[in-house]
């Protein structure tokens, strides 16, 4: 390989020859996982995108690239090879000429045309579902305009089969771009197609309205918001294509279109014609929105936070949302899901919060109410452990711990009778005594 191509001083914007076959000529842009160049195959004679995979992310160029090869689909980019030089990992992909979907979005088109382009958009989306794949990063960045007519979609970067995360507990790690982002991914929680579907039509609500449906700059404000539902007025399209983003919007994945082509039908049926009247703000929210990507920190598209200037950290949210899920899995009775949430979220908060602190006082407080809703929901000795924890918070606070440690006995005394064990100073309405502390 010609060049310092990955040398510890090299940068790979200086590499000029790949596996003595691959000519670098310039950088197109930034891909989930590594950088994307025009390079030049010498063997072949034609223009190729040369993926190069950030390091530390061997073996990924290989699974991406036996993940292409699956779908063959005329609206998704086609993967020409993938290897290995000098330790490094690259894929060669399908050169696509044109502009990206959200470029064009810049110029604001009729919503016609912006339902022609999704609607093809989609049908590479289904093809990808079809595969037993999900895109995970769906947004309008990640959809090209080919010179030659086709709307593909590029960036399998994140790509995962479907059933990958079946059975698995949350995730400290949730990958994709949070303004598309569905509410399961940002707890951390298993993703199939209908999260894809679910950014398709986040994307394509902002895209016609010029509005994104939800409201948040970060994780737990986005995913509050989420469980509200849509918000804004939609003027000048159709009833049904609206009720049918919304559906594919739900908070609950079960709730949305068992399919993405059943939604894609739903889109295309006779009566889907966008008016022309149709008055859309300028897309500045999508601009904005489209280039804040979440991995429960900063990645390469996020935009630049001047440290020294700011004290938000991420990572504070993250934690938070996933004790939401928490409190959700205690509402459904789950307790040992809702404990191993509550778990995985005081873990995320210990990295970026100090005992003390008051994201930490706060995080102590929103144990309670779980803990609550778990003894009362008969799983005591989840609650038992949840009051201890939130007793650790408070005692870290400087606060008292007098109720808490009434209410960790209770949830123990309650237990060991469900198991048998007679406790002479547990009365029979004692489940009465447990009240929620704000």
């Amino acid at each position: 390989m010609d060049g310092p191509f990955g040398n510890e001083s090299g940068t790979w914007e200086r590499a000029t020859l790949v596996a003595n076959r691959y000519r670098i000529f310039g950088h197109l842009g930034q891909g989930a996982g590594g950088s994307v160049y025009r390079a030049l195959d010498r063997t072949l004679g034609r223009p190729v995108a040369l993926k190069l995979l950030q390091p530390g992310e061997l073996g990924e160029a290989g699974r991406e690239a036996q993940l292409l090869a699956q779908v063959g689909h005329r609206n998704v980019v086609k993967v020409h090879d993938h290897g290995c030089s000098d330790g490094l990992e690259f894929l060669v992909l399908e050169l696509i000429e044109g502009e990206r979907l959200d470029e064009w979005l810049g110029q604001r088109p009729s919503p016609s045309a912006i339902l022609e382009r999704f609607i093809e958009a989609g049908r590479g989306l289904v093809a990808v579902h079809e595969a037993g794949l999900s895109h995970r990063d769906f947004k309008p960045s990640n959809v090209m305009l080919a010179e030659d007519g086709r709307v593909v979609v590029i960036d399998f970067g994140l790509a995962r089969p479907i059933d990958a995360f079946a059975g698995r507990g949350p995730q400290l790690l949730a990958e994709g771009t949070l303004a598309y982002m569905a509410p399961e991914c940002i707890a951390g929680h298993e993703s199939d197609a209908r999260s894809d579907q679910f950014s398709f039509c986040v994307a394509l609500w902002e895209s016609l309205t010029g509005r994104n449906p939800f409201r948040g700059s970060d994780p737990l404000s986005r995913y509050r918001a989420m469980r509200s539902g849509p918000q804004g007025s939609v003027e000048g399209i159709p009833r049904h294509m609206v009720s049918a983003l919304r559906r594919g919007m739900s908070f609950e994945p079960a709730s949305r279109f068992a399919t993405l082509a059943e939604l894609l039908e739903e889109l295309t049926r006779p009566g889907s014609t966008i008016g022309r009247s149709m008055r859309r703000p300028a897309l500045t929210s999508l601009a904005l929105a489209a280039t804040f990507m979440l991995c429960w920190g900063l990645a390469p598209e996020s935009p630049n936070i001047d440290v020294a200037q700011s004290d938000y950290d991420p990572r504070v949210d993250a934690a938070m949302v996933i004790l939401e899920s928490a409190a959700r899995r205690a509402e459904d009775g789950d307790g040992d899901m809702a404990w191993t949430d509550s778990q995985l979220a005081r873990e995320m908060l210990l990295e970026s919060a100090s005992p003390g602190a008051e994201a930490y006082c706060e995080f102590g407080k929103q144990l309670i109410p779980i803990g609550d809703t778990l003894v009362e929901g008969g799983s005591y000795e989840q609650g038992r452990m949840m009051y201890a924890m939130a007793i650790k918070h408070a005692e870290d606070c400087g606060e008292s711990t007098e109720v808490l440690d009434g209410k960790k006995m209770t949830a123990r005394n309650l237990d060991l009778l469900e198991a048998g064990v007679e406790i002479s100073d547990v009365r029979a309405d004692r489940p009465r005594d447990i009240r929620r502390v704000d």
